[in-house]
């Protein structure tokens, strides 16, 4: 049994701007046919999470990015509002020189994952309470 979680960008505002663009650019092709490919970008984007008994794992499939953090090599483990725009320039795959990297799609809720080596790491999530509730399961939710 494990935690799973995909997430995709559905933010109403990155929809309505690529909407807007699109139009205001149905007469030009290469800013059409651009503007078509990012939204084909986010529309196929996903962030992918799963956690069991061996670690975090996290997929950007489009990045072609996979990353495992087994439970031996995390010091702390816990649930955090944060700002996305403030603490890392936004969302997607991200890294702050105070914060860390962070993979996050959409809202404001992660998993702040702090390993033994002293990086950090954020996962975005939609579904706090029960991440929190399976990681505590296991043992190793740790806020201190």
């Amino acid at each position: 049994m494990e935690f799973r979680e995909t997430q995709k960008f559905n933010q109403w505002w990155i929809w309505s701007i690529l909407a807007i663009s699109l139009y205001l650019t149905y007469n030009s092709l290469l800013a059409f046919v651009s503007i078509v490919t990012v939204m084909l970008f986010f529309g196929l984007f996903r962030l992918k999470t799963a956690v069991n008994d061996e670690g975090i794992h996290v997929n950007f499939h489009q990045f072609g990015y996979k990353k495992t953090m087994e439970w031996n090599d995390i010091q702390l483990c816990y649930i955090r509002e944060y700002s996305p725009i403030f603490e890392y320039g936004g969302w997607g795959w991200r890294y702050s020189f105070s914060n860390g990297r962070a993979y996050n799609v959409s809202g404001k809720i992660g998993l702040q994952i702090v390993l033994k080596n002293g990086k950090r790491i954020l996962v975005g999530t939609q579904n706090a309470d029960e991440l929190k509730a399976y990681v505590e399961g296991l043992g190793h939710y740790k806020t201190d």
